[in-house]
C-alpha cells in the first residue's frame, strides 16, 4: 500500500518521507551482507544509488523483515519511484493547484497531480467543513477565500509562467465570490468534477466530442420596469419562482432565467459547455442592466461548481450593482437563504 510523502496541515506541505539504505550501513544491519556483492564498500553506502525516500512504516517494515524485501527487488522499487518523478518534472509547463472543497472529504493533492499527469509545483486549498449559516460564518469564510487568493498570487510570482488550475467543490456563494474575487484578470483553467467516474474534467475528450450532445439553454426575460432582477439558473436542477418569491420582498421584479429544458446533476461538464453557458450569463445580465440601470440583483443558482466560479468571474463591481447571493436548503424556509452579496 503506497502513503504520501507530504503531509498537508492547515494549508503548509511538509516533506515527511525519510531517507533508507537499500543495503544497511552497519555491521549486521539490513542486508548488509550484500555490500560487496552490489559494488558498494563502506564509503559508498551514502551514495544517491544505495538511498531511497520511505515513510516511516515501510521503513521500518522493510529493516524488520530484510528477507522479505532482497536488494533486488527495493532497487527496482527506487527505480520505478525515479521514474514517476521525473515524468512530473518533465512535464512542458509547471502547473499551480487551486483545491476549494468545503462539502464531503478533502481531496488528496498528490494524488490529483497523478490523476491529471501535470505536474503541480504547488497547491493552496480550503479544504475544511463549513456548516456555520450565520452572517458571522459566512464573513469569516468570505475572508478564507481573500487569504486563498494571496496565498495564491505569492506562488504565481514565485513561478513565472505557471499555469492555475482550479478544483470547485463548495458552496455556491463561496465559489461566485472565489470567481468575483480572482475576476477575468487571472488566466485560471476550472475544472469540474465528473461525479459518475469520480474523475476531475476539463476538456471534453477526443472520443465523446461526437456523442456530448450540444447544449442549448433556454433564455426567458420577463421585465416590469423594476430596479431589482432576479437570475435564476437552472442547469443541475429547476429553480422554481415559489422559492423566488419567497425571498424577495416583491413580486414586481424583472427576471431572467437561464435553464435547461431537463435540468440534471453533470448535465454541464466540460469547459466548451461551461464558457458557452458563461457567455449567455454575462452578455444577457450586461444587456439588461446597460437598459434598465438596477439597483440590486439578486442570484438564484442551481448548476455545477465550476460553473458557479465562472459567473463570479463575470460580475463586474465597478458596472454592476451589489449581487446578492444565496445558499439553497431544501428543508429550510424559505429554501433559499441569504448568505451575502457581492
Amino acid at each position: 500500500m503506497q502513503k504520501n510523502l507530504v503531509l498537508q496541515a492547515k494549508s503548509k506541505r511538509s516533506n515527511i518521507g525519510q531517507i533508507a539504505h537499500i543495503i544497511g550501513h552497519s555491521n549486521g544491519g539490513a542486508r548488509h551482507e550484500f555490500m560487496e556483492s552490489y559494488g558498494f564498500t563502506k564509503d559508498t553506502l551514502e551514495d544517491l544509488r544505495n538511498l531511497t525516500l520511505m515513510c516511516y512504516d515501510h521503513h521500518k517494515l522493510i529493516d524488520d523483515h530484510p528477507e522479505k524485501y532482497p536488494p533486488d527487488m527495493l532497487f527496482a522499487m527506487k527505480r520505478k519511484h525515479e521514474e514517476f518523478v521525473k515524468t512530473r518534472l518533465d512535464t512542458s509547463r509547471k502547473h499551480l493547484a487551486l483545491v476549494h472543497k468545503t462539502m464531503h472529504s478533502p481531496t488528496d493533492e498528490i494524488l490529483l497531480s497523478e490523476n491529471l499527469s501535470k505536474y503541480l509545483v504547488d497547491c493552496v486549498s480550503l479544504q475544511e467543513i463549513f456548516e456555520n449559516y450565520t452572517e458571522d460564518g459566512w464573513n469569516k469564510i468570505k475572508g478564507r477565500n481573500s487569504e486563498l487568493l494571496n496565498e495564491l498570487k505569492e506562488l504565481m510570482s514565485s513561478h513565472n509562467g505557471v499555469a492555475v488550475e482550479v478544483f470547485p467543490l463548495s458552496h455556491v456563494p463561496l465559489l461566485v465570490h472565489l470567481g468575483a474575487i480572482i475576476s477575468d484578470t487571472i488566466p485560471v483553467s476550472i475544472y469540474q468534477y465528473d461525479r459518475q467516474n469520480g474523475i476531475w474534467v476539463y476538456d471534453t475528450p477526443c472520443d465523446e466530442k461526437s456523442s456530448i450532445e450540444a447544449i442549448s439553454p433556454n433564455i426567458q426575460i420577463k421585465e416590469k420596469e423594476s430596479k431589482v432582477l432576479a437570475i435564476s439558473v437552472s442547469l443541475s436542477a429547476p429553480v422554481h419562482l415559489d422559492d423566488i418569491n419567497a425571498v424577495l420582498t416583491t413580486e414586481d421584479y424583472d427576471h431572467l432565467d437561464i435553464g435547461l429544458q431537463t435540468p440534471k446533476v453533470d448535465a454541464i461538464l466540460y469547459n466548451e459547455q461551461v464558457k458557452n453557458i458563461q457567455q449567455i450569463f454575462k452578455s444577457t445580465v450586461e444587456s439588461l442592466n446597460n437598459k434598465n440601470r438596477y439597483d440590486e440583483i439578486h442570484l438564484f443558482y442551481a448548476g455545477p461548481a465550476g460553473l458557479a466560479v465562472e459567473i463570479g468571474r463575470s460580475i463586474n463591481k465597478n458596472m454592476w450593482p451589489f449581487v446578492n447571493l444565496y445558499h439553497y436548503q431544501y428543508r429550510e424556509s424559505p429554501r433559499y437563504q441569504w448568505a451575502f452579496k457581492i
